[in-house]
């Protein structure tokens, strides 16, 4: 209840609570997601040369999604020292 309170007081909206049940809508419009439009990866010569690129799950023109990315940078950190790099 209290976090409600404060986003809602922080975008601007005139609330006024008496103690009872509080109720709230939120209308939510999805726009367009985001997409990878390029992937660099900044890196050390590594051997093969396509090592990092290979472990990388991600693909331009897909959608960013948090877990993904996450996930695609701990299948480097795993991919790396298995393959000699520390």
């Amino acid at each position: 209840m209290k976090l409600l309170m404060r986003l809602l007081l922080t975008t601007c909206l005139l609330v006024t609570h008496t103690g009872g049940p509080l109720l709230a809508t939120i209308d939510v419009v999805p726009g367009q997601r985001y997409t990878f439009s390029s992937i660099d990866v900044v890196a050390d010569p590594t051997d093969p040369p396509s090592l990092i690129g290979d472990a990388l799950a991600l693909k331009t023109g897909e959608p960013i999604v948090a877990q993904r990315v996450q996930g695609a940078e701990a299948q480097i950190a795993v991919s790396l020292p298995q393959n000699g790099y520390p």
